[in-house]
């Protein structure tokens, strides 16, 4: 028996130490040496969703939330 060891599912490698997330959509597998950077990325854009959406029901365009936002 093995742990802690590489693994192979087709043509992705999971590394010991590798964040697995998974729901109903799919599955990420995110490297081990950039999970804060995508962490911190991944607020990022949480953040900012929150705000148009809470704009959004406040009754600023879609528009104007995107040109203050970037993205839907």
């Amino acid at each position: 028996m093995q742990w802690q060891t590489p693994i192979r599912i087709i043509d992705t490698v999971v590394n010991p130490g590798d964040l697995v997330f998974g729901d109903a959509d799919g599955v990420v597998i995110i490297p081990a040496d950039v999970i804060m950077e995508i962490l911190v990325e991944a607020e990022d854009v949480y953040a900012r969703e929150s705000g148009m959406r809470r704009e959004l029901r406040q009754g600023v365009s879609i528009k104007d939330a995107y040109k203050k936002y970037g993205a839907f």
